[in-house]
């Protein structure tokens, strides 16, 4: 109950809390109109090498049932930690998370700050999309193969009609997706820009 609780609490905080990394409901959409079944996953770390402990936690969380995050196709990643929380040990989580789900993975994360967790770092991760062949489709075998009655797989739903612009209308424009800053997390004097992963430095962009 308490993994379960932990987890639900990293994705609430992921979308409703503006954190150090901002993610919304379009990033989670993204992550979850990928089809297929979903995995989560949480961790906690403390201490020295907290960021790799909370990582190798949360993907072999006993929420996942001991299969592998391995082919997913798409990965949201929930970090939360104190002021203390720097930008290295969230390149080192999502490093970690990337490479146990594979080169062709969409990885999303955001980070939050939690005063209260000064000294740890709690991890969520949620993957969906994977190939219904090997474990997967295994673990798959006794799920009912179709959906209860009156609910919709996501991907089926109906999505909001685009309005057609009217003359005379302009259409206000999007507001551009806030990004994270690097500036406001503490960073490793020896972390340089280049030594970030390019999937990180694209969504701080």
């Amino acid at each position: 109950d308490e993994v379960l609780l932990h987890a639900t609490q990293g994705i609430s905080a992921l979308i409703c809390v503006t954190g150090l990394v901002n993610v919304d409901f379009a990033d989670v959409r993204t992550v979850m109109q990928n089809g297929g079944a979903a995995l989560m996953g949480t961790g906690q770390g403390r201490g020295e090498n907290r960021a790799m402990e909370a990582a190798q936690q949360a993907i072999s969380s006993p929420l996942l049932d001991n299969i592998s995050i391995a082919g997913a196709t798409g990965v949201l990643i929930n970090i939360t930690g104190g002021e203390d929380l720097t930008l290295g040990e969230v390149t080192q989580i999502s490093e970690a998370i990337h490479d146990a789900a594979g080169d062709e993975a969409e990885i999303i994360f955001g980070a939050v700050n939690d005063p209260a967790m000064h000294g740890e770092v709690r991890i969520t991760v949620i993957a969906t999309g994977f190939d219904k062949t090997g474990a997967m489709a295994d673990a798959l075998a006794g799920m009912p193969a179709r959906p209860a009655a009156g609910v919709l797989p996501f991907r089926d739903r109906a999505t909001k009609p685009t309005p057609v612009p009217q003359p005379g209308f302009k259409p206000p424009e999007t507001a551009p997706k806030r990004g994270g800053n690097p500036a406001q997390m503490p960073l490793n004097p020896e972390l340089t820009e280049m030594e970030i992963p390019t999937f990180i430095r694209r969504q701080m962009d």
